[in-house]
């Protein structure tokens, strides 16, 4: 073969790789579509310096809205993942022992964004419970909701008892059973809902059946008796707070 005749091949060659890289850039470049599914919000709970498993952290839109949401593993890490689209919201982290409450934070592009709390942060709220006259409840559930918390933004307020990412509301967002009548939380501060109760749905049998049982009335240390709403007593908790709640037995109950 004449040089003149390879050297005419080579430029083809050449020539040829250029045009199909040209044709097919993409298989060169890293696809945009990739980056933004790889794009999240990732961060670490702690309270007291140490990493909190099981907290729910939520992503909220501008609005308000939870457009993701997930749990922190046992080193207090989370991922959530960015929709297409975000631009500006905030980062909620939800705990429930040992503080009760929450914290957001503004964020307008996948970060770290980091949660620390601090016992020291929190107040008191406690109190103890006087069943009727005569009734020894076996258990009592005590439950906790936020209506509006130090460190979270208004706009936040029907996150804070959101259910994933979906239209439903939790009830309550604490309720732990307790077994004597007394009950202690470290919370932060705001204004909260109490409720104390016992409910239980029987089938009918042959012997007594325990009554359920209900708020009554509510006495803070100053003597006040805040009115119910919907059941529950709001109170606002600003320092350490003792309560003292008086049971009834629910209409209708067994």
């Amino acid at each position: 073969m004449r040089s003149g005749t390879f050297r005419g091949l080579v430029i083809a060659a050449v020539a040829g790789f250029g045009a199909a890289a040209c044709e097919h850039p993409h298989d060169l470049r890293p696809d945009p579509k990739e980056d933004s599914v790889q794009a999240a919000f990732r961060g670490t709970v702690r309270v007291d310096g140490a990493p909190i498993r099981g907290a729910d952290v939520l992503l909220l839109d501008a609005a308000g809205k939870v457009v993701a949401a997930g749990q922190t593993d046992e080193a207090g890490g989370y991922r959530l993942a960015s929709p297409a689209g975000f631009s500006r919201g905030m980062v909620l982290a939800r705990l429930y022992r040992p503080i009760v409450g929450a914290r957001a934070t503004a964020v307008t592009h996948p970060a770290e964004t980091g949660f620390e709390f601090a016992t020291g942060d929190t107040v008191a709220l406690s109190g103890d419970v006087e069943p009727p006259a005569g009734v020894t409840p076996d258990f009592l559930d005590v439950s906790l909701t936020p209506r509006a918390l130090d460190g979270v933004p208004p706009s936040a307020a029907m996150a804070l008892i959101a259910v994933g990412t979906g239209p439903a509301l939790k009830a309550s967002y604490l309720t732990e059973q307790i077994h004597e009548p007394r009950f202690a939380f470290r919370v932060i501060p705001g204004t909260w809902e109490l409720l104390v109760n016992r409910v239980v749905e029987q089938a009918p049998t042959a012997g007594p059946a325990a009554p359920n049982l209900t708020n009554a009335e509510l006495t803070l240390a100053d003597g006040s008796k805040p009115a119910q709403s919907f059941g529950a007593y709001r109170i606002d908790v600003r320092h350490d707070t003792r309560v003292h709640v008086r049971l009834e037995v629910m209409k209708d109950s067994p």
